[in-house]
């Protein structure tokens, strides 16, 4: 089935191609196999492999055969890229940055995006988000995650708002601030191989 028009920005055909245009985009040069970015943006295979038909056509991605495998690649020649990539970086960029900057951050067990980004990535239509607030849980280094968040930040053009919290308090689930994060829409990056989490939002389908 297809998804809804993305909330985030509706110039992108859907969540799953603004996830998948974020992965490619952040590192432009890395190659991908087609389950790799399955498993990466937490979508599945049919889905993703029918995005990267489109992509593939309209010359939006590269691509080549390393034996059995399909690898394909973002195409920095093709004639529009600058501005889509603006635009990917600002609507699913902070997503594909994040699990990329903490992914492998000593003291980092899990972390989410809530607030109004998060709604709009669950489908919930409303003004653009104006910032990124995230939720970290572990015992990492508030410097460490303040460098992330401003690193970030320049890249999404929005400022995105860091918060630490112990693991014993998050699974604790006493806390008012915390709860309400569980209840509203959240979405838990894939670090350290973990499944992947939308938490709070409308199903996704393919």
């Amino acid at each position: 089935m297809k998804k809804t028009v993305s909330a985030l920005s509706p110039l992108l055909r859907s969540t799953t191609q603004g996830d998948l245009l974020g992965a490619l985009i952040v590192d432009p040069a890395r190659k991908w196999t087609i389950r790799e970015l399955s498993q990466h943006i937490g979508s599945s295979y049919a889905g993703v492999h029918a995005e990267i038909e489109r992509l593939a056509l309209g010359q939006v991605v590269r691509e080549e055969r390393v034996g059995k495998a399909r690898v394909v690649w973002a195409n920095e020649g093709y004639e529009l890229y600058r501005p889509l990539a603006e635009i990917v970086l600002h609507a699913y960029g902070p997503r594909a940055l994040l699990t990329e900057a903490l992914e492998g951050v000593p003291g980092v067990e899990r972390a989410f995006i809530y607030g109004s980004w998060a709604a709009r990535y669950a489908g919930e239509f409303g003004a653009p988000p104006q910032d990124i607030d995230v939720l970290v849980v572990g015992d990492a280094s508030r410097a460490t995650l303040e460098d992330i968040a401003d690193t970030v930040s320049r890249r999404v053009g929005r400022e995105v708002t860091m918060t630490r919290v112990t693991a014993e308090k998050w699974d604790a689930g006493d806390d008012l601030f915390l709860t309400t994060i569980r209840e509203r829409p959240h979405v838990e990056l894939l670090i350290g191989g973990t499944d992947a989490h939308a938490l709070g939002e409308r199903p996704r389908r393919d």
